[in-house]
C-alpha cells in the first residue's frame, strides 16, 4: 500500500510544519514530502523523498535487525537528512542501492551508528556525477555519529560480472565505471568500503569511482573534500581507497580532485593507489588519466597500497605491456602529517608499478612545503621464481614507479619534485625483488627521491628535483634484489637502478660505493664491516648498531660498548669512527643490524644495513637475542602498509637548493 503525506497550502505561516509517521521499518519526521512503498516480492520496500525539506529518519524499532528496505532521494531535490541508527543491508540483492541520491543535493547528518550496504554493483551511498553529498557527523546536542557504507560486488543473484560499486560514490558494472559526483566530509566516523568485482579483481573505491566491467575505464573519483572527522576508505580489487575505480581492462579510473584539510584519514587499496588512481589493463590513472589533483593541507593522512599502486598517486598496470599510472598533481603543505606506502613496485608518493615490458608511472608534479611532515616508502619489487627470471623493480619513495617481474621494462621517471618551506620529509626507496629461480637476476631498487627501478639499462631518470627546506630531509635508496646475479641499488636522490648498474646520484652528492655485508660467525671469531664513499670532501664516520630489527640505533664506541650488550671486556672494538669496523672475539650478545653513518659537511649518509649472526656458545649469553636465525630479508621492506624499513639510508640536513634535470 502506498501512503503519501503532503504539505497543505499553508501560505499564511512562516515555517512549514513537521510531519511524523512510521513507514515500514522506518520512523520519519519531516517538513517535506515523502512516500513509502511496502515490499512485494521480488521488489524491495522503498522510502522515497519527493520534495525539498528536512527529514529525520530512524528505525521504528531501535536496535532491530537490518532491513532490506531502501532510501531514495529524487533527482533535483535539496534535502537535509539526519540518519539516526539506520541499518539497511541489501548486499545479497541484485541492483539494489541502500541510499540512492542520483541527481540530488543531500546534506547528511549522522546520529548514532548507521550502516548502509548495497547490492550487486551499486554504491553504498550512490553519488554519481550531477549529485552533491555533504556529511556531518556532529548534530547539535548529540555525540558524533558514524556511518559504515559498503558498495555491492558480484555477490548478487545475477551471474553477469559487473564489477563493484564504491562505498560512497559511483556505481560499478558500466563501461566506463560510474564516476563520482561532489562528496564532502565535515565530520563523523566514516568507514567506506568498495564492492569487490569479478574474480576479486576490478572493484569500487572506498570513496570515489565505481568499477568498469570486463572492458572500459574505471570511474573517476569526482570531487572529494575532507575537512574533518575520522575517515577510513577501503578500495576493493583494483580501485583506489579514495579516488578512481578499478577496471577489468583498459585503464583504472583517474583520481579526480581530492582535497584534505583536516581530520584523520586512512585510505587503503590493493592494486589501486591509497589515494589517487585506480588500476586496470592500462594502469591506474595511466592509460587515460593520472592520480588526479590531490591537495593535502592539514590533518593526519595514512595512504597505503598493498599491491602495486602508489601510496598517493597512480594505480598500477596488471598487464605486461601497459604503463603504470602517473602520480598526477600532488600538493602537501600546511601542517599536514602524511604517511604514504606504495605496494610492490609502487612509489610511496608518485607513480604506480608498470608492466614487465612497459614503464612504471612517472612521479607527476609533486610539491611538499610549509610545515608538513611526510613519510613516503616505495614498495619492494615482486619476487620471480622463474628460471633465468628477473625480480621486479622497486618504486621510488617519492617519484617513479617500478616494474613487474621477468621483462625488460623501464622504471618510471621521477617527474617534477619540489620540497621547500620547513617541511620534514623521510623517504625510503623500494628494494628490487629477489629472483629465486635458477640463473635469476634480482630486480633493481628505486631511488629515494627520483626514478623507479627498471631492468636492462632502463632505470627511471631522476626528473627535476629541487630541495630547499629549512626542515630535515632523510632519504633511503632502495637496494638491489637477491639472485644468482644481484640487482642494483637506486640512488638516494637521482635515478633508479637497472641491469647496467647503480642508479646515478645527483651531482654534488656523496655516493656510497661499498656497503657492509651480512655475516655469520662462530662465537669468539672476528668480524669486519666496511664502507667506501666517492666524491670530494673529508668524511666523518660513525658505526651504529640496532638490536631490535632497525627500529632504534645506537652509536658504537671503540671501548667496551653498552650498545652491543657486552658484559665483559673479552671483545676488542676498533674502527668505530673509521671506514672499517673490526670486532674481535664476538659474542652472541652482538647479534643485530649494523650500518655506518658518513658525514660530509651538513649532509649525512647512511650505508645499507648488514646483519651479524653469531652462533655457538659463549660466556655472554645473558643478553642473547631470540632471533639469531633472522636474515637480511626479514628486515627488507615489503610492499604494503605494515612494512618495515628498507636498505640504505641518507639524511640531508638543510637548507640547500639543488636542481637537476635527468
Amino acid at each position: 500500500m502506498k501512503k503519501i503525506f503532503c504539505l497543505a497550502l499553508l501560505l499564511c505561516i512562516f515555517a512549514a510544519p513537521a510531519w511524523a509517521a512510521v513507514e515500514g521499518p522506518f520512523s520519519i519526521t519531516g517538513t517535506g514530502i515523502w512516500s513509502y512503498t511496502a515490499p512485494v516480492s521480488p521488489d524491495l520496500g522503498v522510502l522515497e523523498i519527493t520534495a525539498n525539506g528536512t527529514y529525520d529518519i530512524t528505525m521504528a524499532a531501535p536496535g532491530a535487525a537490518a532491513t532490506t528496505d531502501c532510501i531514495v532521494v529524487n533527482t533535483g531535490l535539496i534535502a537535509d537528512i539526519t540518519l539516526n541508527g539506520i541499518n539497511i543491508d541489501v548486499i545479497s540483492s541484485d541492483n539494489a542501492c541502500a541510499f540512492d541520491m542520483t541527481g540530488a543535493t543531500v546534506n547528511l547528518t549522522l546520529a548514532g551508528n548507521n550502516t548502509l550496504k548495497s547490492g550487486q554493483y551499486r554504491a553504498g551511498i550512490e553519488v554519481p556525477v550531477g549529485s552533491t553529498l555533504t556529511i556531518d557527523g556532529s548534530p547539535a546536542g548529540s555525540s558524533t555519529g558514524s556511518l559504515t557504507a559498503t558498495g555491492g560486488g558480484d555477490g548478487g543473484p545475477s551471474s553477469v560480472p559487473r564489477g563493484g560499486g564504491a562505498g560512497i560514490g559511483g556505481k560499478g558494472g558500466t563501461n566506463p565505471g560510474g564516476a563520482a559526483g561532489v562528496i564532502t566530509v565535515k565530520g563523523g566516523t566514516i568507514t567506506a568500503t568498495g564492492g569487490v568485482g569479478g574474480n576479486n579483481g576490478w572493484g569500487g573505491a572506498g570513496i570515489g569511482g565505481g568499477s568498469a566491467g570486463n572492458t572500459g575505464v574505471g570511474g573517476a573519483g569526482g570531487t572529494i573534500t575532507i575537512t574533518g572527522g575520522t575517515v577510513t576508505a577501503n578500495g576493493a580489487g583494483r580501485a583506489a581507497g579514495i579516488g578512481g575505480g578499478g577496471a577489468g581492462g583498459v585503464a583504472g579510473g583517474a583520481g579526480g580532485t581530492i582535497t584534505i584539510t583536516g581530520g584523520t584519514v586512512t585510505a587503503n587499496a590493493r592494486n589501486g593507489a591509497g589515494i589517487g588512481g585506480g588500476s586496470g589493463g592500462g594502469g591506474g590513472g595511466g592509460g587515460g588519466g593520472a592520480g588526479g589533483t590531490i591537495t593535502i593541507t592539514g590533518g593526519t593522512v595514512t595512504a597505503c597500497s598493498t599491491s602495486y599502486g602508489a601510496g598517493i598517486g597512480g594505480g598500477c598496470s596488471v598487464t605486461n605491456a601497459n604503463n603504470g599510472g602517473s602520480g598526477g598533481i600532488i600538493i602537501i603543505s600546511g601542517d599536514a602529517n602524511v604517511t604514504a606506502s606504495g605496494g610492490s613496485g609502487g612509489a610511496g608518493i608518485g607513480g604506480g608499478m608498470g608492466g614487465a615490458n612497459a614503464t612504471g608511472g612517472d612521479g607527476g608534479a609533486i610539491i611538499i612545503s610549509g610545515d608538513a611532515k611526510v613519510t613516503a616508502t616505495g614498495g619492494n619489487g615482486n619476487t620471480s621464481s622463474a628460471a633465468d627470471g628477473t625480480g621486479g623493480g622497486g618504486g621510488a619513495g617519492i617519484g617513479g614507479g617500478g616494474i613487474s617481474t621477468n621483462g625488460n621494462g623501464k622504471g618510471g621517471d621521477g617527474g617534477d619534485i619540489k620540497i621547500s618551506g620547513g617541511a620534514d620529509v623521510t623517504v625510503t626507496g623500494g628494494s628490487g625483488g629477489a629472483s629465486t629461480g635458477d640463473g635469476g637476476t634480482g630486480g633493481s631498487g628505486g631511488a629515494g627521491i627520483g626514478g623507479g627501478g627498471g631492468n636492462d639499462d632502463s632505470g627511471g631518470a631522476a626528473g627535476t628535483i629541487v630541495i630547499g627546506t629549512t626542515g630535515t630531509v632523510e632519504v633511503t635508496g632502495g637496494g638491489g634484489g637477491k639472485g644468482a646475479d644481484s640487482g642494483n641499488s637506486g640512488a638516494e636522490i637521482g635515478a633508479g637502478g637497472d641491469g647496467s648498474g647503480e642508479g646515478e646520484a645527483l651531482p654534488g652528492f656523496l655516493s656510497i660505493t661499498e656497503h657492509p655485508e651480512s655475516q655469520t660467525v662462530t662465537a669468539g671469531g672476528d668480524v669486519t664491516f666496511s664502507v667506501a664513499a666517492s666524491g670530494a670532501g673529508v668524511y666523518a664516520y660513525q658505526w651504529m648498531v640496532s638490536k631490535d630489527g632497525g627500529n632504534n640505533w645506537e652509536n658504537i664506541s671503540n671501548m667496551k660498548s653498552a650498545a652491543l650488550g657486552l658484559t665483559s671486556v673479552t671483545t676488542a672494538i676498533s674502527g668505530a669512527t673509521d671506514a672499517v669496523l673490526v670486532l674481535s672475539g664476538v659474542t652472541k650478545a652482538m647479534n643485530g643490524l649494523y650500518k655506518c653513518m658518513v658525514k660530509d659537511g651538513s649532509i649525512i649518509y647512511f650505508s645499507q644495513t648488514a646483519m651479524l649472526t653469531v652462533t655457538g656458545d659463549d660466556d655472554d649469553d645473558d643478553d642473547d637475542d631470540d632471533d639469531d636465525d633472522d636474515d637480511d630479508d626479514k628486515h627488507r621492506r615489503r610492499g604494503g602498509c605494515d612494512a618495515g624499513a628498507g636498505y640504505g639510508f641518507l639524511a640531508l640536513v638543510v637548507p640547500f637548493v639543488l636542481k637537476r634535470k635527468g
